[in-house]
């Protein structure tokens, strides 16, 4: 009789460990051919590293696509740092003018900052919704070190606690001033989603874990608040700016013809400017001041004037996008004369009305400086009045070059909301349906005080009283409640 031999225990426990280890195989290489599939329709929508040609223009830019290693579609982050004040030696008040949470530079990599962000869901914009976020790359930086960049750069959107990953794309937007400095990043919700994140942070796959978390500033619901509201975006005052003069008879100028909302971008005025927009202020003119204080050294060939004015424009625009219909872009050398209209808002509501243009250019005309000033062109003013007029460029320089079709000599009027990006002179970018009428001399021109780009010899400059004639009565009557020039 044959006796068959009991399997002894440890045998028992190694053969049914074996066959939860060979079920669990099967489980999960099903699951990792699902996964490989999601993924695979994906990569399809958000291409790894695509490269596209760049022709020299942020229309066509050469951008690289990435998405985050890890595919887990849920962080959970503990370490964030903070951003860095940008703000240098002000006093209590002019830390208060120049307060914003969210205008601070962030450095992302060497030589790369960010400035500001903001969640686009425009139902007219090509990819929508993402991020678009507005950066300057540093003059340190090689033309190859800059390519590099393009590789490599992720980010992650935070919105209620939660991390998500998002779909980052890199390309730098060509300037003729500040040549392959300035930098877009668009970061898409890696899933498709209508929540608005609260936070977001580039970085790229080799960087640390601690990640810089800036602020998204999102657009308000559509409505008619903004209806005949116009915003001025100022360019940079760089410092040590201390023109008060020309800084008040521009607030005065524009307050008079109808800019609900002047901002302002701040690199260290004086403090005798920052004190006077305070009193500004407080006599009722809404103005928002913004610290521009460039995060490197410029080079010393680089005119500081022009300094990253296309960041700049794209950060005031996209601020003011639904609560304001129209944004006007301008100098504080540069005033807008209303040759048929006392405001802007009649003027734009008569040329919009023959065929709903929404985007309008002016010409501009260079009074020059060197030539003499005539300080008696408003009649029957005081001595005092006369003391203070004589002060002020826009009054007393009537002696201009003549009117030129040029066609760089423009600036422009336009609802920031019918715009993807902003250039100093025209629209760079438009979305589909913006109509463009380029406004006659004899309904608007741009009166340009400045010492360049005239000749004060030429026996064809004109004598063009228009501004003072019109509105200096005006003008000095703000100037003076404001206790401005004194």
């Amino acid at each position: 009789m044959i006796r068959k031999c009991p399997q002894p225990q440890m045998f028992k426990r190694f053969k049914f460990y074996a066959m939860l280890i060979f079920s669990t195989g099967i489980l999960l290489t099903m699951l990792n051919i699902r996964n490989e599939t999601s993924l695979s329709e994906k990569n399809e929508k958000y291409p790894i590293q695509k490269e596209y040609t760049r022709k020299g223009s942020i229309t066509s830019p050469r951008l690289f696509i990435t998405r985050p290693q890890n595919n887990s579609y849920h962080y959970s982050v503990d370490k964030e740092s903070k951003h860095v004040s940008t703000e240098h030696g002000t006093s209590e008040k002019h830390q208060k003018l120049n307060n914003l949470s969210s205008t601070d530079w962030i450095q992302v990599r060497r030589g790369l900052f960010v400035y500001s962000a903001f969640w686009d869901d425009r139902r007219n914009v090509k990819n929508s919704p993402f991020i678009r976020i507005f950066g300057v790359f540093s003059q340190s930086l090689t033309k190859i070190e800059k390519e590099e960049y393009f590789f490599g750069l992720t980010c992650l959107l935070r919105s209620d606690g939660s991390v998500f990953p998002g779909v980052a794309t890199m390309y730098d937007m060509d300037d003729p001033y500040d040549k392959n400095l300035n930098v877009v990043i668009t970061c898409s919700p890696y899933n498709e989603t209508r929540t608005v994140p609260k936070n977001v942070a580039i970085l790229y796959h080799n960087s640390s874990d601690v990640l810089n978390w800036m602020p998204v500033t999102s657009f308000p619901g559509k409505s008619l608040m903004s209806k005949g509201r116009i915003a001025a975006c100022i360019k940079p005052l760089y410092g040590p700016f201390t023109n008060k003069d020309l800084l008040a008879q521009f607030l005065a100028y524009y307050t008079i013809i109808g800019v609900n909302h002047f901002y302002f971008y701040n690199n260290l005025s004086s403090h005798e400017v920052l004190d006077f927009i305070g009193k500004v202020k407080d006599k009722g003119v809404s103005i928002t001041i913004i610290p521009w204080i460039i995060p490197y050294q410029p080079q010393a060939t680089t005119p500081t004037t022009r300094y990253l004015e296309r960041t700049m424009l794209q950060d005031c625009n996209y601020r003011c996008m639904f609560h304001y219909e129209y944004i006007l872009n301008m100098d504080v050398d540069e005033f807008i004369a209303l040759k048929q209209h006392s405001s802007i808002q009649s003027m734009l509501e008569t040329l919009s009305s023959s065929g709903r243009f929404e985007y309008f250019t002016f010409s501009e005309v260079r009074f020059c400086l060197q030539l003499p000033s005539y300080s008696n062109v408003i009649p029957n003013l005081t001595g005092s009045d006369q003391k203070i007029v004589s002060k002020l460029v826009s009054l007393t320089k009537v002696m201009r070059n003549p009117y030129s079709k040029a066609w760089w000599w423009r600036k422009y009027i336009v609802k920031p909301e019918m715009v993807e990006y902003f250039g100093v002179h025209f629209v760079t970018k438009q979305l589909p349906g913006l109509k463009l009428l380029d406004v006659g001399p004899e309904i608007v021109l741009i009166h340009h005080y400045r010492s360049k780009l005239c000749d004060p010899k030429s026996e064809q400059n004109v004598h063009d009283p228009f501004l003072p004639k019109t509105f200096g009565r005006k003008m000095l009557n703000y100037l003076r409640d404001w206790g401005a020039l004194q």
